[in-house]
């Protein structure tokens, strides 16, 4: 599936190495769990920061999120940069 999709490109001759099945689900469930995060806070930040600047951060969170899991050099790294991008998402949707 989409969500899964990370795999093909991350296991594939990379430096992250022969993945474990407890890392797979990791770096698989980072997003959603991410997005699921980011939705229950949409509605404090956008009456905090108003939609505007909100959906500033949230680009801000794609552009790390993206830089972190692009430069990863270890599989902690692109759990997170996934978890980031979900935080991301989740924020983007429900706003």
């Amino acid at each position: 599936g989409a969500i899964a999709g990370a795999l093909v490109y991350i296991e594939s001759g990379t430096v992250l190495g022969t993945l474990t099945t407890s890392a797979k689900g990791a770096v698989v469930a980072a997003l959603p769990l991410g997005a699921m995060f980011g939705c229950v806070a949409t509605p404090g930040l956008n009456e905090s920061f108003g939609r505007r600047l909100a959906l500033t951060i949230v680009d801000a969170g794609f552009v790390v999120s993206a830089l972190l899991m692009a430069t990863a050099s270890t599989i902690g790294q692109v759990t997170i940069g996934r978890f980031i991008a979900g935080l991301a998402v989740g924020l983007a949707t429900s706003m």
